[in-house]
């Protein structure tokens, strides 16, 4: 697991979450329609409303495929997120996780000349759109479009990363053209099981 970057922790509490949350430094919500009715760091992400009833079918979540975060600003990024389950499907569940420094470390050298002029542009604005939430112009302020390298070595331990975003980013050459042939096979590479 620790080769994953993935910790699981059985029968967690809350209040016990949040204290393991606030050990590496200082935490805040990422952006959310508010916050949850437990606390207000968390970020509640469900198909039901607290009280267990159905949104319906309309409503998006964070049904696309997306590193957490993407929108925001590189210094923000680095991001400890903490999932904690209501209820626990027997199988499935439809939530995973991708290791997205081995899928860097093995980029087949013909990807990885192509990744290494690419940018991901990212918009929050696009992703509220997509979740028909509203965006507010504090929340423009907070989260402005953002393009980050494809290809980013972590600042703490150096590690090369793919930063993806999501499947509503747009990857770009240095002429911020979108490249979607590459696009396609970068995300072809990554969503491979075994980065899962």
């Amino acid at each position: 697991m620790v080769d994953l970057s993935i910790v699981t922790l059985v029968y967690q509490r809350v209040n016990e979450t949040l204290e393991l949350h606030t050990r590496p430094g200082e935490t805040w919500s990422t952006w959310s329609t508010g916050p949850c009715e437990v606390h207000p760091r968390i970020v509640r992400l469900s198909n039901f409303w607290a009280d267990g009833t159905w949104k319906g079918p309309k409503y998006q979540g964070a049904e696309v495929w997306h590193q957490d975060g993407d929108y925001m600003k590189m210094s923000q990024r680095h991001i400890l997120t903490v999932l904690c389950a209501d209820q626990v499907p027997k199988c499935g569940g439809g939530t995973g996780f991708v290791d997205l420094v081995a899928a860097a470390a093995a980029l087949p050298a013909s990807l990885r000349a192509k990744a290494e002029g690419l940018s991901c542009f990212s918009s929050a604005r696009k992703n509220a759109k997509y979740m028909k939430r509203d965006f507010t112009a504090e929340d423009a302020e907070r989260y402005p479009d953002q393009r980050v390298p494809v290809l980013h070595r972590h600042p703490r331990d150096g590690r090369e990363v793919l930063l993806m975003g999501s499947e509503l980013s747009i990857f770009e050459d240095l002429d911020h053209q979108p490249d979607p042939e590459t696009t396609q096979s970068l995300f072809q590479h990554v969503l491979n099981p075994q980065w899962m």
